[in-house]
């Protein structure tokens, strides 16, 4: 997600060169570490009138972040819905509505999401996570697996790392935790999606 947090500091660049007044909403909307600072902050830079187009979209999309973040899913749907009403080509708010929907239990639609996104950007690796994440919900674990090794190939070593360590939690994986990804990795993550308690 580091593209992400690039992309959000040059829009509040951006929204506070145009209204220095609102500089601190605007940064507390895009801020992660408090979701209801971020709603209120957001709501609050929505509500001023004062943003349109690529900006609101992100104020949006940060917006239904913190709403996911809170487990309100819906409402962060909403969100997503109105980013990429303003931004068709907006590939993340496709990524994390899908998060959303996958949490409301709705894999199949989650999954559509998560196509998209990749349609519009092949190498968003939570797109890749999260889709084989809703193929393992739905039962089918070869995709599963086909779509976490495709993000562990664009994240390498850390995103390796991170499954190992998973996996090792889990009882599946007894291998270093390396960030290096092999056949033993590969066997772990292909039991893990066949166990629900993985």
């Amino acid at each position: 997600m580091r593209p992400l947090s690039l992309l959000a500091v040059s829009v509040a660049a951006l929204i506070s060169a145009a209204a220095p007044g609102r500089a601190g909403t605007v940064e507390d909307c895009e801020q992660n570490g408090d979701p209801q600072l971020g709603v209120g902050a957001c709501s609050a830079v929505i509500q001023s009138g004062q943003y349109s187009g690529a900006g609101l979209a992100w104020v949006h999309f940060n917006r239904g972040n913190a709403f996911n973040a809170l487990g309100e899913y819906q409402r962060a749907i909403e969100d997503y819905d109105r980013t990429l009403s303003l931004d068709p080509s907006f590939a993340y708010a496709y990524t994390n509505r899908g998060v959303a929907y996958r949490f409301l239990g709705q894999n199949e639609r989650a999954i559509e999401d998560f196509d998209r996104a990749l349609e519009l950007n092949r190498k968003d690796s939570g797109a890749y996570q999260s889709r084989g994440a809703a193929w393992e919900a739905l039962g089918d674990y070869g995709k599963a697996v086909s779509d976490w090794e495709k993000a562990i190939m664009l994240d390498g070593a850390a995103r390796a790392g991170w499954w190992q360590e998973y996996l090792a939690g889990k009882g599946h994986y007894q291998g270093a935790v390396d960030g290096i990804y092999g056949p033993g990795t590969r066997k772990a993550l292909e039991a893990c999606a066949a166990d629900p308690n993985c």
